[in-house]
Order: C-alpha cells, then structure tokens, then sequence
C-alpha cells in the first residue's frame, strides 16, 4: 500500500457521531535510542582502508621487518640442531622440550591477546612482542642450560605470536592491502633463506660455537623494538590516554567483557579452525622436517669433512 492511497483511505473514513477518536501519541524516542540510530564513526572508520601515507609506509615497514627477524629465527633452528645435541649431550627425543614450549607461547598468545590488544592498543602490542622477543634471544647467546634455553623458545615464540597477529591486523587495513600482505610475508620468506645460511656459516667456521650466532638475531631484535616503538608510538593506549585523557579509556570490566566476546565469537568461526589445523599440521612437517633433515645430512656431510656440514644448508633454505 502507498503513503497516498492511505492518506485517501483514511481521510475517508466515517466517524460516528457521538464518538471520539483517541489517538495515542507516539512515545518520544529517549536520547539514548537516537543515539543507537546515528552511525557509529568507529565503525566507519574500523572498515574504511588506510591510505598510504609516509606514517604508514613506515609502519608497514616495521611491520616487514618483524616478519624477518621470526623468519630469521625460525629458519636457523634446523641448522643448529646438530651443534645444540652435541653440547648438552641430549638426543633428538629432548629437542620436543623446545619445540613444545613454543606451541604453548602461541597458544598463550590465542586466549589472552584480545584481551592485551584492547588493554595495550595495537602499537603497545606489537612494542611488548618485540620486547618479548628480544628477551629470548638474549638468553641465547653465552650458551645458557637446556631448561633456560627451552624457556627462551617459550619468549620468542610469544613475542612472534603478539608481533604476527597484530602487524597482519594493521596491514589487512590498508588500501590493496593484498600486495602489503604479500610483502611483509616475502620478508619472513626471506629470512628463513637468510637464517640458515648464516647460523651454518658461523657455527661451522667458530669450531661449533653455535651460540654466537645469537648475537645476529639480538641485534636484529634490538632494532625492530626500537623501530616498533617509533613507528606504532601513536597506536598505543598510553598515547591516546596522554592526548585524549583517561575518560575515552574503556575501563577494564568493559576491556574484558569486549575481549571475552571477541574470543567467543572467533572460536565459533569454523573457517577459524580449519586453517588453524592446517598451519598446525603443515608448519609443523615442514619445521620438523627441516631440522632433521638438515641434521641427517650434516651427519652425512661431516663423515666426508668437518667443514662440509654447511653443504646441508641450502636443503633447509630451499624448503622454507
């Protein structure tokens, strides 16, 4: 029925006499249901894509380099192995210490990050994962015990899981954000070719001081904390507390009742589970079998010279 065809049945309408016609006034909308029906700007603002401004280019440079340096770190593991079983006089079966001690960085990282993001604002984020980071590999380098050695695999692959999720977040939302998306992942591909070659070359060439190679990935890790503390400074919930004031901060029941709801609302997502058991079965064959690999022909190479085994490294290079 049309506006006017109403109009027309309603001013036709007969009305007995005698009667009166009580009209019930519409109840006056409060302000907080006008308020509901204006659009939120956050919203806009949240789906609307970043521009490619000089602020952002450096941060999607920062957020490239935080690819290298996990890219770097993940792929130099294989290339060690043999000198790390040596030296603590382990077998292979305790390298699972490691490995397992990571899987539970990351998986700190899923339950608690919504929560830290909406606490420590991106850039604070991506500052504590760099921070985290660069802790581990200070663990490292003076070839510390096998238990504090395992533990600093727990802070780097923490640090990489803060620094992974929110430098993808930031990059998704900038304009043809497929080819940013693309380059800070080439980045963490180029320093798996990169790792290996230079862990092998200096453990090799330093009689099997395989902890040296750590003082590479400190200073490397050194630099993106400071590149993440200058490029995503105004992406912190401190900065926007110290310009904005301490009101527009959402007090901390809200900041978990937001991080709760995000949580529960990516675990329903069943998208969200099954590229979560494709990484975890494809990134696991491909870092196990990377690092034994690498082992087994280190073994082979080494009966032939001892300063062979860095032949082996381009099989873990290549397969990253």
């Amino acid at each position: 029925m049309t506006p006017s065809t109403a109009a027309h049945r309603f001013s036709s309408m007969t009305v007995p006499q005698g009667e009166d016609i009580q009209l019930e006034a519409y109840p006056n909308r409060s302000e907080h249901d006008q308020t509901e029906a204006q659009p939120v700007s956050n919203a806009v603002d949240a789906v609307t894509p970043l521009e490619l401004t000089s602020s952002v280019r450096l941060k999607v440079f920062s957020a490239a380099f935080c690819f290298l340096n996990a890219g770097i770190n993940d792929g130099s593991i294989g290339a060690l192995i043999p000198y790390i079983l040596r030296d603590y006089h382990i077998t292979t079966g305790w390298m699972a210490i490691p490995c397992g001690v990571a899987f539970f960085g990351w998986l700190l990282t899923a339950v608690l990050g919504g929560y830290l993001r909406v606490t420590l604002g991106t850039g604070g984020y991506l500052i504590v994962g760099a921070a985290m980071q660069l802790l581990g590999q200070l663990l490292r380098f003076w070839t510390p015990p096998f238990g504090v050695c395992s533990l600093s695999f727990f802070l780097v692959a923490l640090g990489q899981a803060f620094q992974d999720s929110q430098a993808n977040t930031f990059v998704s939302s900038i304009k043809k954000a497929h080819r940013w998306l693309g380059l800070i992942h080439d980045c963490y591909a180029l320093g798996c070719l990169v790792g290996p070659l230079v862990a092998a070359a200096i453990a090799s060439n330093l009689n099997g001081q395989w902890a040296t190679f750590y003082y590479v990935p400190t200073g490397i890790g050194a630099i993106n904390l400071a590149l993440c503390m200058y490029a995503f400074r105004d992406e912190t919930t401190l900065y926007h507390r110290s310009k904005h004031g301490r009101e527009e901060q959402p007090a901390g029941p809200r900041r978990s009742t937001a991080a709760r709801v995000e949580l529960t609302a990516t675990v329903k997502q069943s998208s969200v589970w099954l590229l979560g058991v494709f990484y975890f079965v494809y990134l696991g064959a491909v870092i196990t079998a990377g690092g034994w690999w690498s082992s087994i022909c280190m073994s082979f190479a080494m009966e032939t010279s001892p300063k062979s085994d860095i032949s082996a490294v381009p099989f873990m290079a290549v397969q990253h």
